[in-house]
């Protein structure tokens, strides 16, 4: 990958979707890797049977991207060029808490740390951008080649979430979602072709 087009990534790799857990599906394939965090039953009933996405696949079996009305597909060069970088300076802070709410975070004890000069974008990278990204480099996510990822409970489809039956010990808020990626986020049809601008997930 060139350097340029890896410098784009950085910023949304901690936003990562790559922490993954056994498939949601049994339907699923017994290939896909597990991170092996623990699902635990939301001892809840399935209905409806089987995730079905009405989404439309090319030749090669991904999922057609987006398409933007009266925009091309942008060069890796020109992505960079309108991303503004902006420079902060290092110093020296307290990081932690004496009172941690979970201890698992590793909040405590509060210590010093410092950390040298350092750029970051001034902003999240959107939908609009991976998806010019995506269109210049054919980059595939994890979440894609898994064909699953963590959402929101809240932002869940209520038909989707009646059929999930497992979630994170602890983190019960983040269910896996069969079929969610950076272009459809909350997983069912939605894509993001009204959230352009919002900052992209599941990468």
């Amino acid at each position: 990958m060139a350097p340029n087009i890896f410098s784009l990534l950085v910023t949304i790799v901690a936003f990562s979707s790559t922490s993954t857990a056994t498939s949601p599906s049994s339907s699923s394939s017994s290939s896909s890797s597990s991170c092996g965090c623990s699902a635990t039953s939301r001892n809840a009933e399935t209905e409806g049977g089987e995730f079905q996405s009405s989404c439309s696949f090319e030749a090669d079996g991904r999922e057609a991207l987006p398409h933007l009305e009266g925009e091309e597909s942008e060069s890796s060069s020109s992505l960079i060029a309108e991303h503004e970088v902006v420079s902060i300076k290092g110093g020296t802070f307290w990081m932690g808490s004496n009172k941690p709410i979970y201890d698992g975070d590793a909040e405590s004890p509060m210590r010093k740390r410092t950390v040298s000069h350092f750029s970051i974008d001034s902003a999240e990278v959107s939908n609009r951008k991976f998806l010019q990204f995506v269109q210049a480099t054919g980059y595939k996510t994890d979440s894609e080649r898994f064909n699953w990822s963590f959402v929101f409970e809240p932002l869940v489809p209520p038909h989707i979430n009646k059929q999930i039956t497992k979630s994170v010990a602890g983190a019960e808020w983040w269910l896996p979602v069969e079929g969610a990626y950076w272009a459809r986020p909350f997983g069912g049809s939605k894509g993001i072709e009204e959230i352009l601008d919002h900052p992209v997930v599941h990468v």
